[in-house]
């Protein structure tokens, strides 16, 4: 969104005066401390669903760098390591003084300079292995070699074995390295990013198992359709109700439905929508993604597990349930979580981190490790300019003095700020984000709305495919659109989560007055005749012809 700013060598910046930016952990520390306060009204699935958005459109090769690869940045020397950025941690530090933890291991990102790729004269591009469109990637591939990975060549299906009546990806990655003796199960998916954090896992089973579903009911319905026609078409619906629900139930809740409507990321019609323009690049903004790891700061670090009937029966810390999937088949785990995942709110919008997050956020894999701090570290080494920078060029109002800051921050985290920076245009985006309290009828604050919301047009209109258009050939009809428009996650949860009978109609929200859990057969079903191909009844129908009384088919 904005050139990226350095310091001397590709280092990250340095505050106005030369001096350096204060210390991410002290940093981190005063503007948000660690606490578990639930949220009034939002669920699990908000978190878990924008987790789901940032593994479809990035890749997690640099976090498996800082925790399986280049391991030795807090060691003597690892400074001076020029892959390293590592988090130093005061001795009076509040949460782990107590501790012999005196530095967080963290790499710099992977970026195409650094492989020698391009020239250190140009700023450094992060590598992403990720496509850079909301295309479901991470269950169909990002790749011809991975997506052929995925597929059964049968019936328009993607691989699966059958467990407790449902599908699931075959095993057999190494990728879930924290799985225990007896849990053996790992999915062999077209993505590793398929096994990664649970709320990522779990929206991936889900939207696995529909594109297995719409392609059986495509197959019954269209006998003359051969395994490709039924799997791409299977795949754009797919997409589009990904789609359909990200945009039009989500984001209303997150960023505010009238402001949506007003900047044009959603339309209030039921038919298409042709705001494609070829002039604007596919592509996901570095502001996107970091900003966006704001989320972490409302996920809910012990996870309830309930009863179909709502009972709670146990609790997990949801950081070990990460590189994991073995543990979901069995005891349960999966059927409790799935559950919890529209009943359990998640964490609020307080500035505290829950204490799993903001102390253990990769849970076995590093005894101490602080999602936020190293999202603040994060956005200084891919040079992200400071906070200033982006309320400018959102066209909101820009803080002078700290006192400024006032007017959208609490009063704790405005003198926080102006005991660790210089001035406030020092202050790293992150910082800024993390502070700012909820814009109007929206769950983030104004400066992240506005990055958030710039991302998700340009998502809709740089693809050509998008599913509400209809300027290219494969496009949905327009009755075949009205019909996608009525699908919703707590459909979706119904038909492929585990043991789920009844669920609220917006599962993003808690379930109270007007939101009251229901029977799954009471949500809205799609009409599957809209996609019945005409020409497929004459063809059977001369096939049919030429059987004889006992159903033999006669050769001439």
């Amino acid at each position: 969104m904005l050139p990226a700013q350095y310091g001397a060598e590709g280092r990250p910046r340095v505050a106005k005066s030369g001096r350096p930016l204060p210390d991410v952990r002290t940093l981190r520390v005063s503007i948000m401390s660690d606490g578990r306060v639930a949220h009034p009204h939002l669920t699990q699935m908000v978190t878990n669903y924008n987790v789901f958005i940032a593994g479809d459109v990035t890749s997690v090769h640099d976090t498996v760098n800082y925790v399986a690869v280049t391991t030795a940045c807090c060691s003597p020397g690892g400074e001076a390591d020029p892959r390293c950025l590592p988090i130093r941690v005061p001795d009076d530090d509040v949460h782990l003084r107590r501790s012999n933890v005196r530095c967080l291991n963290l790499t710099r990102a992977i970026t195409y300079q650094r492989l020698g790729c391009v020239s250190n004269n140009v700023p450094g591009e992060r590598i992403n292995t990720a496509t850079p469109m909301l295309d479901l990637s991470i269950v169909y591939g990002n790749n011809a070699m991975a997506a052929a990975r995925g597929r059964q060549y049968e019936g328009g299906r993607l691989r699966a074995d059958i467990l407790k009546g449902k599908d699931w990806p075959p095993s057999g990655s190494a990728f879930c390295i924290n799985n225990e003796a007896n849990e053996t199960r790992c999915h062999d998916a077209p993505t590793n990013g398929a096994n990664s954090l649970l709320g990522i896992n779990m929206l991936f089973l889900w939207l696995y198992r529909n594109h297995n579903s719409i392609a059986r009911r495509l197959q019954t319905l269209n006998r003359c359709w051969d395994d490709d026609r039924i799997f791409f078409t299977a795949k754009e619906i797919n997409i589009a109700m990904y789609l359909q629900i990200l945009y039009y139930e989500l984001m209303p809740v997150v960023l505010g439905k009238e402001f949506l409507l007003n900047n044009k990321v959603i339309f209030d019609v039921l038919g298409h929508v042709n705001d494609y323009d070829d002039r604007l690049m596919p592509t996901v903004s570095l502001e996107y993604i970091i900003g966006t790891r704001w989320f972490h700061t409302i996920q809910e670090g012990r996870l309830r597990l309930y009863t179909k009937e709502g009972k709670i029966y146990d609790e997990q810390p949801i950081v070990d349930l990460t590189l994991r999937t073995g543990a979901l088949p069995i005891n349960n785990t999966l059927e409790g979580v799935t559950q919890g995942a529209f009943r359990q709110p998640c964490a609020d919008t307080d500035n505290l981190v829950d204490p799993d997050i903001g102390e253990r956020i990769l849970g076995r894999l590093q005894f101490a490790s602080d999602v936020v701090s190293s999202d603040i570290m994060k956005g200084r080494d891919l040079g992200l300019p400071p906070y200033n920078d982006y309320r400018r060029l959102c066209g909101l109002p820009v803080a002078k003095k700290f006192k400024d800051l006032l007017r959208w921050m609490r009063s704790e985290q405005v003198e926080a700020m102006s005991l660790q920076y210089e001035s406030t245009e020092d202050i790293d985006l992150m910082a800024g984000i993390i502070a700012e309290w909820p814009a109007k009828d929206a769950v983030v604050g104004p400066t992240l709305r506005c990055i958030m919301a710039t991302q998700m047009k340009r998502w809709r209109r740089a693809d050509r495919f998008w599913y509400e258009n209809d300027i290219h050939p494969g496009a949905l009809t327009q009755d075949q659109l009205v019909e996608i428009r009525k699908i919703s996650m707590a459909k979706i949860m119904c038909d492929h989560g585990d043991q789920v009978e009844d669920i609220q109609p917006n599962v993003f929200i808690l379930p109270g007055y007007g939101n009251e859990l229901t029977k799954c057969s009471s949500l809205p079903t799609l009409d599957w005749q809209l996609w019945k191909d005409q020409s497929c009844d004459k063809t059977y129908k001369k096939q049919d012809s030429d059987l004889d009384e006992y159903g033999n088919v006669y050769i001439y």
